[in-house]
């Protein structure tokens, strides 16, 4: 299992399942030999999938992970939205979520990622800080 971050003051937050990836493990070769999640940069399909199912069994996920197109620009997707869990998110460089089940990040290679939980609406915002 590829390596993983938490942070202890979020880990009693009711519904709420965390981590940062690190580039250690993954099935990614070659250039991408990494737990590389970036559909955009030329990896191998069969290796972004075995990634992505090792990122849902690290956070105990049922559904994929969702992810924006990240642009470097200034929109907020909800990921509430009348979609099925499962949909691709849009364009955009931070995103909400409040029901359960529906889990979602961003991506950071140079640019750190933060995290925002309500934990008494039981909602979250993730943002690409690029």
């Amino acid at each position: 299992m590829p390596d993983t971050l938490r942070f202890p003051h979020l880990e009693g937050v009711a519904r709420l399942a965390h981590a940062v990836t690190e580039r250690r493990g993954g099935a990614s070769r070659g250039p991408y030999a990494s737990w590389n999640l970036g559909a955009s940069v030329g990896d191998d399909p069969a290796a972004l999938e075995e990634n992505a199912r090792l990122l849902r069994e690290a956070i105990g996920a049922r559904a994929r992970v969702r992810f924006p197109r990240q642009v470097h620009g200034a929109a907020v997707l909800d990921a509430d939205a009348d979609a099925p869990a499962g949909a691709r998110l849009g364009e955009g460089d931070a995103v909400t979520v409040s029901k359960p089940g529906r889990p979602v990040g961003v991506l950071g290679a140079d640019c750190p990622g933060v995290i925002v939980v309500d934990p008494v609406r039981h909602a979250l915002a993730l943002a690409h800080s690029g």
